[in-house]
């Protein structure tokens, strides 16, 4: 899966996101491509995912479980610039956030997307030293 594909597996997967969706094409003006992965799901899936599922005082499991398909997917057939969407802009939000928030989410993570984050958890402790 490239990330054009990766991209339309996104707005499919996450159906509420169509209105802002398709506001960002409508608006879009850099390129006749349209938007890419990361500004897809920066401006559309990852606020609906990390505002609505991550900042509320209640973990939303059935929300999570779903994101967490969807990421697995992406981690399991997608290429090289598809894996290095989800390292960059998944893993690094997910690893950082709260510890009690991590305990829930890591239960439903596929195995993919569990070991990238580790990778990406170890990489970002490496820099602090």
């Amino acid at each position: 899966m490239d990330t054009v594909e990766a991209t339309r597996f996104l707005v499919e997967s996450y159906p509420e996101v169509g209105p802002k969706y398709e506001e960002l094409m409508r608006n879009w003006v850099l390129d006749a491509g349209g938007p890419g992965i990361y500004t897809v799901f920066g401006s559309t899936v990852g606020p609906l995912v990390f505002d609505r599922l991550v900042q509320t005082s209640e973990v939303d499991e059935a929300g999570l479980r779903r994101f967490f398909q969807v990421i697995e997917m992406l981690c399991k057939t997608g290429d090289r610039s598809v894996r290095n969407f989800v390292a960059v802009e998944v893993a690094e939000e997910v690893v950082t956030k709260p510890k009690e928030w991590l305990r829930t989410a890591s239960r439903l993570m596929g195995p993919c997307f569990r070991r990238e984050c580790a990778r990406v958890e170890e990489h970002l402790r490496n820099q602090l030293r």
